[in-house]
């Protein structure tokens, strides 16, 4: 999502495209560890994104494994990732939401009974997290103003 759907600059100084992919790569590196746990069930149990945390700390603290790159830079966009205090980590971590709710869209247009309404609300409602201009333009292009998503909204035109 992010390499076809980022712009190649902005107007934030700063803004740099391949570390946003890169941390976004890191980051989910770390899920193949923990699991992909969607961010509604995280709610009420920060032993998730601990847990992951303590794992990517653990694994990218190793150092260099024979035949492996230093693991420096990649601790560092971990760390970066894991913080949020820059636009770019911000972005990076837009873009995980909103692969989150894009998936969560076509699941739900392709199998609509299995969703409860509180479910479908809480999946809808986290555009709400969306932190960057970036991550807002590409909830409402590509989510949004999705053709085949427009039933969604337009059932939970209220959220």
């Amino acid at each position: 999502m992010g390499m076809l759907n980022l712009p190649e600059s902005y107007h934030i100084d700063g803004y740099q495209k391949d570390k946003i992919l890169s941390m976004i790569m890191i980051h989910d590196l770390g899920e193949t560890l923990t699991g992909d746990i969607p961010k509604p069930q995280k709610i009420g149990h920060p032993e998730y994104d601990s847990s992951e945390d303590q794992v990517m700390r653990a694994f990218l603290l190793k150092g260099t494994y024979p035949g492996m790159t230093n693991l420096k830079q990649y601790y560092s966009l971990w760390d970066e990732w894991h913080q949020q205090e820059t636009f770019n980590s911000r972005v990076a971590k837009d873009l995980d939401c909103l692969q989150a709710m894009y998936q969560f869209c076509v699941y739900y247009t392709d199998y609509p009974d299995n969703f409860p309404d509180e479910k479908i609300i809480s999946w809808l409602g986290e555009y709400r997290d969306l932190r960057t201009e970036i991550g807002i333009s590409l909830y409402e292009r590509i989510i949004k103003s999705n053709p085949r998503f427009q039933k969604i909204f337009d059932k939970y035109s209220n959220i």
